[in-house]
């Protein structure tokens, strides 16, 4: 299966750093013994661990899994501006997705027309 399915096979990414990888410690399909680890490949990824196997992290977790794609968009919306290009400063700020998709610096400083109210509805 590793020619189809090993990270090493495709272009590493521009920023590793906005992604965070879901794995599962007792994953049959996709082992971690023996194979070069995903932060080596990936350097600056943050990888988050389920203890399960490859199908019941699927089915059991997918909570996980939406918790770490909505703080990867939050990643990139914290480091990076609208328009693609790097924030001056990319120092860490507490950050919350309204419902319109605006991104609400609470710590540090606040985008012109945004306000500090933090947005409570439930993450999809």
């Amino acid at each position: 299966m590793d020619e189809f399915t090993h990270l090493n096979n495709y272009a590493k990414p521009i920023d590793p750093e906005l992604f965070i990888i879901v794995a599962a410690i007792h994953d049959g399909y996709v082992p971690r013994e023996g194979y070069t680890s995903l932060d080596s490949l990936w350097p600056g990824c943050e990888i988050r661990f389920l203890d399960s196997g490859h199908v019941t992290g699927y089915i059991l977790h997918q909570s996980m899994f939406r918790k770490s794609i909505a703080d990867a968009v939050d990643r990139y919306r914290l480091k990076y501006n609208q328009d693609g290009t790097l924030r001056a400063s990319t120092t860490p700020r507490v950050c919350t997705a309204t419902m319109d998709g605006v991104a609400q610096e609470i710590l540090g400083y606040q985008s012109k027309g945004s306000t500090s109210s933090v947005d409570s509805s439930p993450r999809l």
